[in-house]
């Protein structure tokens, strides 16, 4: 019945597409692109990778077609295809900052660390102005036990982009685990103030509190986690009360 049902989503998609495209022009590689990005979000990745491959087949040149492949290629767990796609893109279209981000995204998810923050400063130096990739070249950086330089790549992504929770997150994270409670908790409520309903939030925020003596605040937080996710509101209860050092990232 599942079977049944894609099969007839993967029809209607071509169905839909064919109407704005004549008879020549859906044999063309912006068709096959087209067709590719709507299986790619309705996550139908074999066949977006289909569709991709064709467009490439008959439009071997056109670098954004290559990183879209490359990003189907990821999203099923084929890496190392991947990251031949990326650099396909980046050698057709050499100032392609998109690709270059997603290549030190899959060169992280190879553990290829070195890879991966060449690529992402790569991505910097073409496009300063990229927060996403500061914040993802701090991550790389704090994987190496390059603290000093995942802070300020946290920091830079922030700078950059004032509302991104992830970067206070990731800065947060660090710091708790450099000891630094203060400036943790500092992070921690940036992030709060941006997702208040977040659960890692309140639940990063409480152990902090806890690492710093601050069991009242701690509770506080337990208050507001309870309503959002029982088991984390649970664990941090516990630990409150117990002199037990849990991962900040509740994992």
């Amino acid at each position: 019945m599942i079977a049944l049902l894609n099969l007839m989503a993967i029809v209607a998609s071509q169905t839909a597409l064919a109407r704005h495209f004549n008879l020549q022009e859906s044999n063309s590689a912006e068709f096959y692109h087209e067709l590719g990005l709507e299986h790619f979000r309705s996550s139908r990745y074999e066949e977006a990778i289909e569709a991709f491959a064709t467009a490439v087949q008959l439009e071997p040149g056109w670098a954004e077609a290559c990183n879209d492949l490359g990003m189907s290629y990821n999203s099923i767990g084929r890496l190392t295809d991947a990251v031949e796609c990326f650099k396909r893109a980046v050698s057709l279209s050499p100032e392609y900052a998109l690709a270059y981000y997603n290549m030190g995204r899959t060169y992280r998810d190879l553990h290829q660390y070195s890879e991966s923050t060449a690529a992402y400063l790569t991505a910097i130096r073409i496009k300063p102005d990229y927060a996403a990739a500061y914040n993802n070249l701090g991550v790389t950086y704090e994987v190496q036990g390059r603290y000093a330089e995942a802070t300020n790549a946290f920091r830079e992504a922030i700078v950059l982009q004032p509302r991104m929770a992830e970067a206070y997150q990731n800065l947060g994270d660090l710091a708790y685990r450099l000891g630094n409670m203060k400036t943790a908790v500092e992070a921690f409520k940036h992030a709060e103030r941006i997702m208040p309903d977040s659960a890692e939030v309140h639940f990063n925020l409480g152990m902090t509190y806890i690492m710093l003596g601050d069991k009242r605040n701690a509770q506080l937080e337990y208050k507001k986690l309870k309503s959002r996710n029982p088991v984390l509101a649970d664990k941090l209860q516990r630990t409150i009360y117990k002199d037990t050092l849990i991962d900040v990232r509740g994992k």
